[in-house]
Order: structure tokens, then sequence, then C-alpha cells
């Protein structure tokens, strides 16, 4: 089904906002324009036949030679199958059965929803900076050791040390102030606990936040350059799913990584690299 008009306008608006993120605007500006943007987002995927399904924003993960961490299979006929692989190898062979996660970014309710569905932890916190994401979640996943609560990564409305894990997945490269996200990240945080971190971002920024983590007392464990398991995914299915919208446009086409946007040549001429990052609290 092809969207309304005003939503494809919606999504490829959405999709420009997000991309002023990096431009220097004021903070409020800036994370009013990232709630809105995936306020957007999440409407334009609720108005579609697939909405209830659509869980994933994330760009995907196809394997190569490289070494694989994720202790589960990913299921052969599940849907967006690249999605789901970058989530559990994300999550790699971190212990989850038994302790409590707090996901940062939370979007849809995609990694609740994969911790969940292919582990054991005894509860799961969604936090996000979108209302129309938040209650999307609360509408959909409807598992009884998940709940999501609207809120800012830099202010984390969650107790000191109250989580064993804490997750984020392709959404920092948004937050106006990334060293308050890494200090929040280390505040909630059990002694122990393990910080599972992915994201898109200039390989001198990765540096300035490894330094800086560590620096804070959580020490690094690994460290993935997962670049091209990204790369080959937009080369599989961003463009389908740009085609899915109804519509192009080049904030579109960057929103979803698809080959030839600024976004996938940043990746594939090394100005951006994708990481995953395990670190564990001391």
């Amino acid at each position: 089904m092809r969207p309304a008009p005003d939503a494809e306008l919606s999504v490829a608006k959405a999709a420009g906002d997000l991309a002023i993120l990096a431009g220097g605007a004021e903070v409020d500006d800036a994370k009013l324009a990232c709630r809105q943007a995936y306020d957007a987002i999440t409407n334009q995927l609720d108005a579609g036949p697939f909405g209830e399904f659509s869980y994933f924003l994330n760009y995907g993960y196809v394997p190569d030679l490289s070494p694989q961490f994720a202790q589960v299979s990913v299921p052969e006929h599940y849907l967006n199958r690249n999605s789901l692989k970058l989530v559990v190898e994300l999550i790699g062979d971190c212990p989850v059965d038994g302790r409590t996660v707090l996901d940062v970014g939370c979007g849809r309710g995609a990694i609740p929803h994969v911790l969940t569905y292919l582990y054991d932890p005894v509860g799961v916190v969604g936090i996000d900076l979108s209302p129309a994401a938040i209650a999307f979640c609360r509408q959909t996943h409807r598992d009884p050791r998940i709940r999501f609560e609207t809120g800012d990564a830099e202010h984390l409305p969650v107790p000191d040390g109250g989580f064993h894990i804490v997750t984020n997945l392709e959404s920092s490269s948004c937050y106006p102030d990334l060293f308050a996200f890494y200090g929040e990240v280390r505040r909630v945080l059990a002694p122990g606990g393990y910080f599972l971190y992915s994201d898109c971002l200039a390989p001198d920024k990765m540096l300035e936040a490894v330094r800086f983590l560590g620096d804070s007392g959580l020490r690094l464990i690994r460290d993935r350059d997962i670049t091209n398991n990204v790369l080959l995914s937009c080369d599989q299915v961003a463009r389908a799913r740009v085609q899915a919208y109804g519509t192009s446009s080049t904030e579109l086409e960057n929103f979803l990584g698809a080959p030839g946007s600024q976004v996938y040549e940043d990746m594939r001429t090394g100005r951006k690299t994708y990481r995953i990052l395990q670190l564990r609290k001391e």
C-alpha cells in the first residue's frame, strides 16, 4: 500500500530534521527536532499496513568472514532478519538471563522485544524521547517483564545502580551531549554491569568516546568494527525499504542508509565507522 502523500512528506521532513542535529543547533532545539522526527516516523509507520509489526529502525547486519559473537540464532523466516541479527550481535556473549536491562533510545521496542523473545531477562525498561514511540511500545509489547517510559538519555529517569545491562543501538549520534549520556550510563549500571553500545560515528569521535568511558570506570572488553556488515545489509535491504514508502528523497534515502546516500558513503569511505563496544563497570 502506498502511504498518503502527507505521510510521505512527514517521513522526509523527519529525516531532514535528524540531519540538522549534527549542525550545531541549540540543545533544546536539537532535542525537540529529534522528538518530532521520531514522532513523525512512528506515525508514518503506524499508518501503513505493517505498522504493528514494524519494531526495527536499524540498518541491520549481514555476516562476512569476521567473527560473530551472538549466542542465539536468528529464526530462518523472521521478518527483518538483518535488523534482528544486528541486535543479537550487539548483545553478543553478554549474560542476559535473570538480569535487568535498560534500553536507552528504545524506539519502537526492538531490543526489549528481542530480549524477551530470544532470552530470559528478569526485567527490561525501554526509554525514548519520542512520546509516540513509547505509546506504540506500550500498546504493542505486552510481555509483563517489559515497561516503557518517555525520557531523556542525558537525564535518565531511573535510580542509581539499578541495572545489570544498559543497551544503546544506533541512537546516540542524535544526542547533543554524548558525554552526559555516558555519565548517566555509568550512574545507572550496577557494579560489574555491562554497557552494550553500537553506533555509526566518526573514528576520532569514537576514540574519544572510548577514552571517556574508560576514564569514567567502564572497562572496554571488546571493540568491533562492523561497518562492512552494516554496508552489506544496506546493500540488501535499504533500497527496498525506500521503495516501501512509495516515494524517494535525498533525506529519506539518507535516513535509511540507501546505497549512494551520504550516510552510506560516509561508511564506505571510512569517514564514519559503525562499531559495537562491550564495556563493563569496574
